[in-house]
């Protein structure tokens, strides 16, 4: 995947998430407005609900449980964290209703619809992914190549860089991060091929309550090659905690257009997404302990 500066800004999230199971095995989110009506939303499970008041409008939209349910370990409670990949097309009369991704280097426009995570994508295909964290803390999201063999190239931090917001990482429930930024120049990812058996791409998350020492004082204006030093925990969480996502999909949101409502919503902060605007196309459970980090990977796999 071509390496760049990347920029994201995020927004504000607060509220509800009420989860039920149907009878033909999907997951209903009622998500609910909670709190005072400033129109700001939040994903969270079924204990805040619980404790919150519960307001008549909602939405209710439906997911599907892809994979394996989580192992549960003592102690550990479920955390969300809201991930949508884009993939960028030239636009046509049918995508009229949604929001153009715009390309200030080269003056084009582009069309962004939803892809369910972990769907292969040709070589030379535009990308951007959007990440919801309903946790707070301070956010990490590292970038590697998987190759057929099994094996991975090195690890590059794609975010925090200082090109973005000046290196600040941090992150309150449910701001809304996109990657790379609308301004960035070009706005998109590219996948390309670094060799014959480059399956494609990883994309480490990560949430962590502290910033990370080891990264303290190495924040580049763009990508920088992680050395074992900077996070030396890496290793040793992905084996630890890789497997206690659950993953869960929205039903038929893939091919859904990038919204004006989206677009706003990731572009300076300030505008905050509301209850009836559009969900992740993909959210993961996290089974943490509390003081643990929130680590998800997100696959970018090539097709072909």
């Amino acid at each position: 995947m071509s390496r760049y500066s990347c920029r994201m800004r995020p927004c504000f999230i607060v509220a509800a998430c009420v989860m039920g199971m149907t009878a033909s095995g999907l997951l209903t989110l009622a998500v609910t407005q909670s709190g005072p009506d400033d129109g700001s939303r939040g994903l969270w499970d079924t204990d805040f609900v619980n404790k919150r008041q519960r307001k008549n409008r909602q939405t209710t939209q439906l997911y599907k449980i892809t994979g394996e349910r989580a192992k549960a370990e003592p102690g550990a409670s479920g955390m969300l964290l809201g991930v949508t990949v884009w993939r960028l097309n030239q636009p046509t009369r049918s995508d009229d209703q949604g929001a153009r991704i715009i390309d200030h280097k080269e003056e084009t426009e582009w069309a962004a619809e939803r892809v369910e995570t972990g769907t292969p994508m040709p070589a030379s295909s535009r990308v951007r992914i959007t990440i919801e964290s309903p946790r707070t803390g301070f956010l990490y999201v590292i970038d590697r190549e998987r190759y057929a063999d099994g094996s991975l190239s090195d690890p590059y931090l794609v975010f925090p860089t200082m090109h973005t917001r000046g290196g600040d990482n941090r992150v309150v429930a449910g701001r809304l991060i996109e990657l790379p930024d609308q301004q960035d120049r070009p706005p998109y990812f590219t996948l390309t091929r670094s060799r014959s058996n480059h399956l494609g791409e990883e994309l480490i998350i990560i949430v962590t309550e502290q910033k990370l020492p080891g990264l303290e004082g190495k924040i580049g204006r763009s990508y920088i090659k992680l050395a074992a030093s900077d996070i030396p925990q890496l290793a040793e969480w992905e084996k630890r905690l890789g497997g206690r996502a659950e993953r869960i999909d929205l039903i038929e949101g893939a091919g859904k257009p990038y919204t004006r409502e989206e677009k706003e919503g990731g572009g300076n902060g300030e505008r905050l997404l509301t209850q009836d605007e559009p969900l992740p196309q993909t959210i993961y459970r996290v089974l943490v302990k509390p003081g643990e980090p929130l680590l998800v990977i997100v696959p970018l796999r090539i097709s072909g």
